[in-house]
């Protein structure tokens, strides 16, 4: 038998040979279900993301195994994860949600060619927007398509939507079918409907039905011609976009330039999701300009994960804020607002710190680069007690 050679690493081609390709032939045989759960509601995502197989997580995550962010599932195996390597894996690993099964493998197909838009063979603009297409699925699942690309459509690769009908906005002339309730922002009129908005968000729950408490009864639906405008200030239009995107679809359009804007309102509208939406955005930004604002911001607005990230960007990159007055600052505060703290007491921002940095100083499988890291992490921890010694500080 003629021997073949790889220039993979052997513990990659190992770990394949072991664990991937056995577990391969049972998912592509049927045999098995990669969502199951066992007796301590693990899954094998789970045990993947404990075990530091990082071949078999990115191959179960390619197959619909579950690690939506802001779930039980997903938050599990994220602090589960024996390498920094798979827990970057999960952050940036956005194709399957929690709504996406490996039973529902054209679901997820359709949404690939929306989102990725492979093999585009025709754009339509709509209001300036480009929305690659599919004339094939667009013909197959709609007959006006199909009867417009063999007529008035044929042969053309761009496609220019102009009829007040399709809009890409949220903004609106006319009242949409069924709105009760419409939204003036700076004279743009957003028509939106009661049982979401109130149904997602206390704050529009209790000015809702308290606006209009004298025009309805318990056990009685009062129908008007016309519908209720409630004017809202402060807010600008495409800030509350994003809010009435959020309401209806679960997920917004949030830039780095108007996130700060959506958060803020976020908050003030009590849509938690919406400012853990902000968050990820947010981390997505963090440099060493920035990252101690975004710290404080995570804390006024109370973003844990925000936190959590802030504090691991400060660890890889702690020689960068050694002489930082503002991070010294900041390291002062949390000592002093601990109550009562005693000489030797914890301080919170330093032990999240340090706790990235233990990371890379406890004992795994490593490569030549891991027992680099290992090594900048203790130099790390001494460079941060030296500090904590020059501010007077022990703990």
């Amino acid at each position: 038998m003629k021997l073949q050679y790889t220039e993979q690493p052997f513990h990659v081609t190992f770990t394949f040979f072991v664990f991937v390709s056995p577990f391969r032939y049972l998912v592509e045989s049927g045999e098995t279900e990669l969502n199951l759960r066992d007796c301590w509601d693990s899954t094998p995502l789970y045990y993947a993301c404990l075990c530091g197989h990082h071949e078999l997580v990115e191959y179960l995550l390619q197959n619909g195994a579950r690690c939506a962010p802001n779930t039980f599932d997903g938050e599990r195996c994220l602090y589960a994860a024996l390498t920094d390597k798979i827990r970057s894996l999960l952050k940036s690993y956005k194709a399957i949600t929690s709504e996406c099964m490996r039973r529902d493998s054209y679901r997820e197909f359709l949404r690939r060619c929306l989102e990725d838009s492979p093999y585009a063979d025709v754009c339509f603009i709509v209001h300036g927007v480009p929305l690659p297409a599919h004339r094939l699925i667009l013909s197959a699942r709609s007959s006006y398509f199909a009867k417009m690309f063999m007529s008035k459509w044929r042969d053309r690769p761009i496609i220019e939507l102009k009829n007040k009908l399709v809009r890409s906005s949220l903004v609106c002339d006319e009242p949409p079918v069924y709105s009760d309730v419409c939204f003036i922002v700076e004279n743009h009129r957003f028509y939106c409907h009661k049982v979401f908005f109130c149904g997602r968000s206390d704050y529009f729950r209790a000015l809702l039905d308290g606006h209009f408490s004298e025009s309805t009864s318990p056990g009685k639906q009062l129908f008007s011609a016309s519908i209720p405008e409630v004017y809202l200030n402060d807010v600008t239009p495409d800030v509350f976009a994003a809010v009435v995107a959020f309401i209806y679809q679960d997920e917004a359009l949030v830039t780095e330039e108007n996130v700060y804007n959506v958060l803020c309102f976020a908050d003030i509208y009590l849509l938690s999701g919406l400012k853990r939406l902000c968050a990820r955005v947010i981390s997505a930004f963090l440099d060493t300009e920035n990252v101690l604002t975004v710290f404080r911001t995570a804390r006024l607005f109370n973003l844990p994960r925000l936190e959590v990230d802030c504090c691991e960007y400060m660890s890889k990159h702690l020689e960068m804020f050694l002489d930082n007055k503002e991070f010294h600052a900041l390291i002062l505060e949390d000592a002093s607002s601990v109550r009562d703290r005693q000489q030797t007491d914890s301080i919170p921002v330093v032990d999240d710190i340090r706790f990235h940095l233990y990371k890379g100083v406890l004992p795994s499988i490593t490569s030549d680069e891991e027992e680099s890291g290992q090594f900048d992490s203790e130099t790390k921890l001494k460079m941060l007690s030296d500090l904590l010694i020059d501010l007077g500080i022990e703990c």
